[in-house]
């Protein structure tokens, strides 16, 4: 049921969400998306990562994100930084958000030209800035700040309240490059972030 439950989540913020963005022309930056389902419920869960695999890209029409980025952190690091209530993933046991990373480590070992492993366990900053460098290599033109593109947005964008959804997608920034040959996933702008759930990545 939990699958089910976000693969139907995941093709309606496709269709209704990212699908119309993309076909704009714009860049689509997520937090989790397939990935997770084949984390968390796929080997984490032990529901077999090629039938989420099947039963997500079928929910998704295939879509994937052109690039990744996975923010590692050892379940215990993560425990500890937590400062408010777990939720009902972060209350699973050790093993189990173990079984989470190992999956995650596998996915971004299989598509290391998808996946940049981030080591979360620095500061909020220094993540950042891993992460801007690599936007800054692999994407022409650059990456601006936060403040610096909020200046460029008319104000009733900036006040239009961003909507709601139960998972959004770790889909994102989108690569003007074709999916491999024999593959049935269709050319992405999007870039997504990862991370395992138990407790948080930072204490702020």
């Amino acid at each position: 049921t939990e699958a089910l439950l976000y693969a139907a989540d995941r093709a309606y913020h496709v269709a209704t969400v990212i699908a119309p963005a993309l076909e704009r022309g714009a860049v689509v930056l997520g937090d989790r998306y397939i990935d997770s389902s084949l984390a968390y419920q796929g080997a984490a869960r032990s529901l077999g990562v090629d039938e989420i695999a099947s039963l997500s890209a079928w929910a998704t029409r295939g879509l994937y994100p052109s690039l990744t980025f996975l923010l590692d952190l050892p379940p215990e690091v993560g425990a500890r930084r937590r400062t408010d209530a777990p939720d009902r993933m972060e209350r699973e046991s050790m093993d189990f958000h173990e079984r989470v990373r190992h999956e995650y480590l596998r996915l971004a070992d299989a598509e290391p030209d998808r996946f940049v492993v981030i080591d979360a366990v620095g500061t909020v900053d220094e993540v950042f800035s891993e992460i801007r460098g690599v936007l800054v290599e692999r994407f022409e033109g650059g990456v601006v700040t936060i403040d610096e593109a909020s200046d460029s947005v008319p104000v009733s964008a900036q006040d239009t309240p961003a909507s709601s959804s139960s998972e959004v997608p770790e889909a994102a920034v989108a690569a003007e490059k074709s999916p491999n040959k024999g593959s049935s996933r269709k050319p992405a702008t999007m870039v997504g972030a990862l991370g395992e759930s138990q407790g948080a990545l930072w204490d702020e």
